[in-house]
């Protein structure tokens, strides 16, 4: 992540948190078994009607994300986030988190949702394939 003067969210303020894996990288490798190793890790952190901040993270394992996400959203701030698991335990750092159980088909429950950090990183991923096929 670069260097912000403002960290996302506050009082009243939902900042909802997601990664996505993109790409085909090395997908030929004889170590690149399954549908995880070959892939970037991209993770995003999504201001409700606000900013927008993704990078690539080397792993989505909590160790690496808990921190970003400590530093790039202010601790007032509700997140939203869905099951994956390495945003769990993150309870305590902010005013309130939700989680939308995807492993048992839930997507929306009233206003808990990822839809808008999802939506954001379907339009990148078309974007981000659009530019490298037309390389």
């Amino acid at each position: 992540f670069l260097v912000f003067t403002r960290q996302l969210g506050g009082p009243d303020v939902v900042v909802e948190v997601d990664e996505t894996f993109w790409g085909n990288k090395g997908k030929k490798r004889k170590s690149a078994r399954g549908w995880q190793p070959h892939k970037e890790r991209v993770f995003s952190l999504v201001e409700r009607g606000g900013e927008v901040r993704s990078s690539h993270v080397l792993t989505v394992a909590a160790k690496t994300l808990r921190p970003i996400m400590r530093e790039q959203i202010d601790q007032d701030t509700a997140i939203m986030t869905d099951d994956f698991g390495s945003c769990m335990g993150t309870d305590s750092d902010f005013a309130s988190h939700e989680v939308v159980k995807h492993g048992k088909g839930e997507y929306v429950r009233g206003q808990i949702h990822t839809s808008t950090v999802s939506n954001y990183l379907s339009i990148e991923g078309k974007q981000l394939l659009y530019r490298d096929s037309s390389l």
